[in-house]
């Protein structure tokens, strides 16, 4: 069978438009990681299970084929796992990184939800230590193993000025979609301590604005559009607006964000009910009396 959505998607290096118009979104070679002693195990329905647990005993994954790496090559030191594969080849027969003979690779993590807790955690670490050789390496500062992956990003300094949620909506933006961004973006202004939201915002909303930019596309019926990057930030805090009044709140409750004209809101009304009512009469008549 083939999925309809074309799922897996093919390495891209870079978002681009197709002759349609439409996106084709950056997607990159995804490194797998997990908490100590609990790494994913696949097996068969009918297969015995401890034969499954005999053989992963000496099974490595991708983050633990990366610790043994480091101890025994101090080359690889150098690197952070996300870096890993513009230098060494995964080989998936053996369970271990092998030395890259030519060219590079471009890889990224898997993403994790900032809620998912302590793995979202070791995450931000492994994009951040260089040459870990364990789990307890990455919790190691100055020689002391803190107890948590959440208090030795504290420690780095990793959860200081905003820098995590800086961190959250980069990597949101790599593989999700504007939409999603979006949703994050609200669930970190209405959840999250964040020193100063406005810069926040600034930084990342032209990442959460490619479906609005299609959208027009699609009504002008040509390939660029006529709004400004002004008018284009209006539109998506809009976008935001929606999602908050979906929760009961609205953006004006958030001094420290842009507030866009009147006009790009729609104020007092339930969004949903605009968005279903919001079409053209004379069209509808027409294709009915076709």
């Amino acid at each position: 069978m083939k999925c309809g959505k074309h799922f897996p998607k093919k390495y891209c290096a870079q978002t681009s438009f197709d002759q349609s118009g439409f996106p084709v979104y950056k997607r990159l070679l995804q490194l797998s990681y997990h908490l100590l002693g609990k790494r994913n195990c696949t097996f068969r329905e009918d297969d015995n299970l401890e034969k499954v647990l005999e053989r992963e005993k000496f099974r490595r994954s991708q983050l633990e084929a990366f610790f043994q790496l480091n101890r025994e090559d101090i080359n690889a030191r150098k690197y952070t796992y996300d870096e890993i594969l513009q230098h060494y080849v995964w080989n998936v027969n053996d369970n271990v990184w092998t030395l890259c003979k030519r060219g590079t690779q471009i890889g990224r993590l898997l993403y994790t939800h900032h809620s998912a807790g302590e793995i979202w955690y070791l995450r931000l670490l492994l994009t951040k230590v260089r040459g870990p050789t364990s789990f307890d390496c990455l919790k190691s500062i100055d020689g002391v193993v803190y107890s948590t992956f959440k208090e030795a990003c504290t420690r780095y300094g990793f959860l200081d000025d905003d820098n995590e949620w800086n961190e959250l909506l980069e990597e949101c933006a790599k593989c999700g979609f504007p939409p999603q961004i979006r949703e994050l973006f609200v669930h970190i202004m209405v959840n999250c301590k964040v020193t100063d939201l406005g810069s926040l915002w600034l930084k990342h909303w032209k990442t959460m604005t490619d479906d609005i930019i299609m959208h027009h596309r699609n009504v002008d019926g040509s390939a660029v559009t006529g709004i400004t990057d002004k008018q284009l930030q209006f539109y998506a805090l809009a976008e935001v607006d929606k999602l908050l009044r979906c929760i009961g709140k609205s953006l004006k409750q958030f001094s420290q964000m842009p507030q866009p004209p009147s006009s790009y809101i729609q104020s007092g009304s339930d969004n949903m009910i605009v968005d279903e009512l919001s079409y053209s009469i004379d069209e509808m008549e027409q294709e009915f009396t076709v």
